[in-house]
């Protein structure tokens, strides 16, 4: 008897294993969907990081050329400028706060042999009585750095210094002179480089040339060149002060000239992660840019960083994955259940032919289990003869779907209830499993009824044989699936709707809870507070303000919970927010309040107003400006009015 049901589930239970290995192809298959779906959304995130990174670069250099030019302008407007004449103008600039990452902005003049000694007799004299022209030696020409601003820190080592010395600066600046453009260099190493960790670098060169001079061709270009205003620039200090200091997914390499080479490189926005962390990450997501200006290539390449690529691994494919898992392990019970049940009972009628009297009681009991167990089972079973394929016998639960008594559908088949086109398909899978002797599966039969009501079943069969080996009957199982699906595609869809809104609203949206607990941070708070939502969830709103906000926001909540009277809720107010940098910003801030799972949830919309201030800063300076401006010169003339008038000239006619 053991060797006998060991045989049944191992042999009996072959449908079992197939519809086992149908269920979890599909879910595997729509794990994988998903999977896709979400990989082509990272793909699609990654390019537009690639984009504004690369843009922001490209717009700065632009812009750094920009105070180079106007640098120029001052020098060719009035032909010489002084010493704290240059620090004036560079102190206007403000370049920590306006644009911060260049090293400062200097002025290098041209000298020819003969004029060497007085060159450096001059400057001393202005109080720098240890000034030379660095390097030594005897040359053909010479450059001297003489202005640059802000003279201190690393800039002292390179007052005076002869850039036209050393040959990759020399070709840059030959380029800017002939060319009459402005030229940057390709990598070198700053003389400022004198303490810290050694970072790469770069010049920009725009040329100066002597009034009244013919300027046609490059040579006579080249005679009329009195010298160059420049800037140096630490790669590393760039960067950042162009990107920031927000947390992007995707790092890049800078590259000097289209060959990505250790030597080449020049600057990598992910050197501050540990090398083990480098070394074993290998990024999916790559693009190459090539940078094109001011006489050089720069080829900038782009990589994933870990957190843009965890985002393909969703919560959805988990849920696929367990729900889906769960449901084929179900449906393999089943089904091994009920061929095992199957099997038994033909053994049990063979024995019964021999032991007829002592088996008929277990056999009536073993009967009964069964009937109980498909009357009750919440499947909708059937039984269709082999021959017609008419209907045998139906369970309750079909007949509590279909609304019709059981007793009227027996002996009838499927054209009798259904439109011919779907009896004929249920039709061909009755043919279908009758033949194969195996369970056929129909994932999605859609059943239309003539009311225009529409069910989705998953529905298996089997064709049974007598012990001649003929066939029988069809034994089916359907199970409806409508509700779930369409309340499954519905919650997906929604939740699609509610997070693409989230992700793409230009303010931040921030809730917490009771506690001020941090519950939700879209990607526009993510931006303008320069966290991650894993950073930030679970943890007190107050680390995103500064002081006063910080100590008042818990009681702010204490007395709302206390009172009920709603202080700052539903009123819009200007408060200061702090950034995970430590700085802080103005911003407009809205509060509104709900409920969540009947507990009360806080929701608050943000927005950073520093380029509003900025603005409104620049108006006022320059309304400021234009006032002291108008004001000296109508004074000058109202002057000479009076004198005028006052016969200082003779009589004034009529």
């Amino acid at each position: 008897m053991k060797q006998r049901i060991k045989k049944t589930l191992i042999w009996g239970s072959r449908s079992a294993w197939l519809v086992l290995l149908v269920s979890v192809l599909l879910v595997l298959f729509a794990s994988q969907a998903i999977y896709l779906q979400a990989r082509r959304a990272s793909e699609k995130q990654f390019h537009l990081n690639v984009g504004d990174e690369f843009a922001a670069i490209d717009t700065r250099m632009r812009q750094h050329e920009q105070i180079l030019l106007g640098a120029a302008g001052l020098l060719d407007a009035s032909g010489v400028v002084d010493r704290d004449e240059w620090k004036a103008y560079v102190d206007r600039l403000q370049l920590g706060s306006k644009s911060p990452g260049i090293q400062g902005v200097g002025y290098s003049v041209i000298l020819k042999p003969a004029e060497l000694a007085a060159h450096i007799r001059a400057v001393r004299a202005e109080g720098f009585p240890e000034y030379t022209v660095r390097p030594g030696g005897e040359r053909t020409l010479y450059t001297a750095i003489v202005y640059l601003e802000p003279l201190q820190g690393r800039n002292l080592a390179a007052f005076g210094y002869d850039m036209f010395s050393e040959p990759t600066r020399a070709q840059a600046m030959r380029m800017a002179g002939e060319g009459g453009e402005t030229t940057i260099t390709g990598k070198v190493r700053l003389v400022q480089e004198t303490h810290g960790k050694e970072q790469a670098g770069f010049l920009m060169y725009v040329p100066i040339y002597r009034k009244n001079q013919p300027m046609g061709t490059a040579q006579q270009r080249w005679k009329a060149l009195r010298g160059f205003v420049y800037s140096p620039y630490r790669m590393g200090d760039l960067m950042h002060g162009m990107l920031g200091q927000s947390v992007s997914p995707v790092s890049f390499k800078i590259f000097d000239g289209l060959s990505e080479t250790d030597a080449a490189l020049m600057f990598e926005a992910s050197e501050s992660e540990s090398s083990a962390h480098r070394d074993n990450w290998r990024p999916q997501l790559t693009a190459v840019r090539v940078l094109e200006a001011y006489g050089r290539q720069w080829t900038v390449r782009f990589e994933s960083r870990p957190e843009l690529e965890t985002r393909w691994l969703s919560q959805q494919n988990l849920v696929v994955l367990v729900l889906g898992g769960g449901s084929s392990m179900l449906l393999f019970a089943f089904i091994s259940f009920m061929n095992s049940r199957r099997e038994n009972a033909e053994f049990l009628a063979r024995q019964m032919t021999a032991e007829i009297r002592s088996k008929s009681e277990k056999l009536r009991q073993s009967q009964q289990l069964l009937d109980s167990i498909v009357e009750n089972i919440p499947l909708e079973i059937f039984v269709k003869r082999a021959g017609d394929f008419r209907y045998e016998f139906l369970n309750r639960a079909w007949e509590g779907s279909h609304g019709t008594p059981r007793d009227e559908l027996i002996d009838r088949d499927d054209y009798d209830f259904y439109p011919k086109v779907l009896a004929d398909k249920i039709r061909a899978s009755d043919q279908k499993a009758l033949q194969s002797l195996e369970v056929t599966h129909t994932p999605e039969n859609r059943i239309q009824y003539a009311n225009g009501t529409e069910r989705i079943l998953h529905t298996m069969k089997v064709g049974l044989r007598n012990e001649a080996g003929e066939p029988t009957h069809v034994v089916g199982m359907s199970l409806d699936v409508t509700k779930s699906m369409a309340a499954q595609q519905a919650l997906q869809e929604s939740a699609q709707q509610t997070q693409s809104i989230l992700d793409n609203v230009v303010d931040g949206i921030i809730s917490i809870d009771e506690r001020g607990a941090i519950q939700s941070f879209n990607k526009a708070a993510e931006t303008i507070f320069g966290y991650v939502l894993t950073e930030v969830k679970g943890k007190n709103i107050n680390m995103l303000m500064p002081e006063p906000y910080h100590s008042e926001h818990d009681g702010y909540l204490e007395n709302y919970h206390n009172t009920g009277i709603p202080r700052i809720i539903g009123k819009g107010r200007e408060v200061s927010g702090l950034r995970k940098d430590g700085t802080t910003f103005p911003m407009d801030l809205a509060i509104s309040s709900s409920l969540q799972n009947g507990r009360p949830l806080f929701i608050g919309l943000v927005r950073d107003i520093t380029e509003r201030k900025r603005l409104d800063a620049m108006k006022g300076e320059f309304v400021s400006t234009v006032s002291h401006e108008l004001r000296t010169p109508l004074t000058s003339i109202s002057g000479a009015l009076g004198l005028v008038c006052g016969g200082a000239l003779g009589p004034v006619t009529e």
